[in-house]
């Protein structure tokens, strides 16, 4: 088999042929929250209304801002801040029965 040289893409090549450099997100709708970070569509519903996850709405569209989304990421939910996790440091002798 003979390969054909390959050629570099001139000015003339279809825009929907070149190579397009991604670009950075700058709002996540829900869904793509949900998929991306494996929480609940319930879970991200209820983060925003307690005010804990700020969106911006346009018509029925809910937008979640990149460095609102980051920020609360960062953060974590309240309901996690609030559940005692064991410490290295506890006397595992004292514990409740």
């Amino acid at each position: 088999m003979r390969k054909e040289p390959v050629q570099a893409m001139s000015k003339e090549t279809p825009l929907d042929l070149q190579i397009m450099e991604p670009f950075q997100r700058i709002a996540w709708g829900l869904h793509d929250i949900a998929n991306a970070t494996g929480l609940s569509m319930g879970f991200l519903r209820n983060e925003v209304r307690a005010g804990r996850l700020s969106v911006r709405r346009f018509g029925r569209r809910v937008l979640v801002r990149d460095e609102d989304l980051k920020s609360y990421l960062d953060r974590g939910s309240e309901r996690s801040r609030s559940i005692n996790l064991p410490s290295d440091d506890r006397d595992p002798t004292n514990r409740p029965d």
